[in-house]
């Protein structure tokens, strides 16, 4: 069979990311876009994990999980380094150190996934890297039909911000208590997991971060263990509109939560739930609904599905065997990616509270309260704050979600994607 190309991809890791990566890359496979035969997976334990392991049982199939660079190339050939894809599915605390060994062994295309934080290498260094290379950073939920349909109704009705919350929880204490996104040097916080999503979210709707007005994490309890700076956290930023955003990631929640709560000027008021990426939680609809006091005035709901992972995917591929020059990362967006992630892990994890937050005169009484029902408490069962949203959830949407039939058509997300890319540091 013909496929639309045939550049090799070398998956870097055979863990969660890995699979999820995979799985999109097999789904392409199917639809005729990618020879899955040309997908390479390494992995220093020469073996999937039980996600990988599930998915080839399924599927009936069984890639070779190779240990080095090396070994793939005595068993197959020397791989092309200037059309090679290198997709670096790794902890957070490797991806610095991975993308620099690759780049040093000659390759120059490279998915990065999030979040890209460099802690051990000059800065000047990777951003001269990445502007020598052909370099696409994982934003998967910016390619889903609930974010294109967030931005057409801001725009359509010309909404002002006042106040957005993210609420990317789960019950994670399972794969953490396993390792998964761990490294040998380093315990990954929980500003590592989900809250990367939720912040690259808030800037791409209401423009780059100016300061970040709160930052706190606690730990998270396995049984008798304690994970530092693990379990919850929430990122309280005020935006270059004027806006503020809380991101807010509970990683022992008792199911999983992908929503984007929007509240404007004049009565406005957007709620939109985002697909999870995993296929075993499909039937979890996304939607995105827009009010003015009691009316609703916009409702879609994405009966078929809404694959953001396959989207963004789709789109890193088609773009790095196009070479789109639009697509590519620069090295100060990648820094500033880095720069901000750094500063939000150190202060989360010394519980950065400023005493003075009210003392903002340029926050109005909303985004005031707002920021101090954070301040005070975490659990969703007091916070004052996210009962509210839940209450508004539960009394006005409930009922609607449902019923509400198809109304975007399927989106084409490869032409649709607009990227703001920073000037070459």
């Amino acid at each position: 069979m013909m496929y639309q190309m045939e550049n090799s991809i070398v998956i870097l890791g055979a863990g969660k990311a890995g699979y999820l990566h995979f799985n999109s890359y097999y789904k392409l496979y199917k639809s005729n876009v990618l020879n899955i035969s040309k997908v390479i997976i390494i992995d220093p334990k020469g073996e999937p994990g039980i996600d990988l392991h599930n998915l080839f049982t399924k599927e009936n199939i069984s890639p070779k999980i190779y240990k080095s660079l090396e070994l793939v190339e005595k068993d197959i050939e020397r791989l092309d380094r200037s059309n090679t894809i290198i997709d670096l599915c790794l902890p957070s605390g490797v991806l610095s150190d991975e993308f620099l060994n690759w780049y040093d062994y000659g390759f120059r295309r490279f998915i990065l996934e999030k979040p890209f934080v460099n802690l051990n290498n000059d800065d000047q260094l990777v951003s001269d890297r990445i502007n020598n290379a052909k370099v696409i950073m994982m934003k998967n939920y910016l390619h889903s039909k609930v974010h294109h349909t967030v931005k057409d109704i801001i725009n359509k009705f010309s909404l002002d911000p006042l106040v957005s919350v993210t609420n990317f929880s789960k019950d994670r204490r399972f794969d953490s208590s396993s390792g998964r996104a761990f490294s040998n040097s380093r315990t990954p916080s929980v500003f590592e997991i989900e809250i990367p999503h939720q912040i690259y979210l808030s800037e791409d709707l209401f423009g780059d971060t100016d300061n970040f007005l709160l930052v706190k994490s606690e730990d998270m309890l396995v049984g008798h263990e304690k994970i530092p700076n693990h379990g919850v956290g929430v990122v309280v930023g005020k935006h270059e509109c004027g806006s503020i955003s809380i991101n807010y990631s509970n990683l022992q929640y008792h199911r999983v939560t992908r929503s984007l709560d929007i509240i404007f000027k004049d009565q406005f008021y957007l709620h939109a739930i985002y697909a999870p990426i995993c296929d075993e939680l499909s039937d979890v609809k996304a939607g995105v609904i827009l009010s003015k006091a009691s009316n609703v005035l916009e409702k879609h709901l994405f009966v078929g599905g809404d694959d953001n992972m396959l989207e963004m995917l789709k789109f890193a591929y088609l773009s790095q065997v196009h070479d789109d020059i639009y697509a590519f990362s620069t090295g100060a967006d990648v820094i500033y990616s880095s720069d901000k992630m750094k500063e939000v892990i150190q202060k989360g994890c010394d519980v950065y509270q400023p005493d003075r937050v009210d003392n903002i005169s340029d926050l109005d009484l909303l985004q005031r309260w707002v920021i101090d029902s954070f301040r005070n408490d975490f659990e969703p069962s007091s916070n004052s704050f996210i009962s509210f949203i839940e209450d508004i959830k539960v009394e006005h949407f409930s009922n609607l979600l449902p019923a509400m039939a198809l109304t975007n058509g399927e989106l084409d997300t490869f032409s649709n994607v607009k990227f703001k890319r920073r000037e070459i540091a």
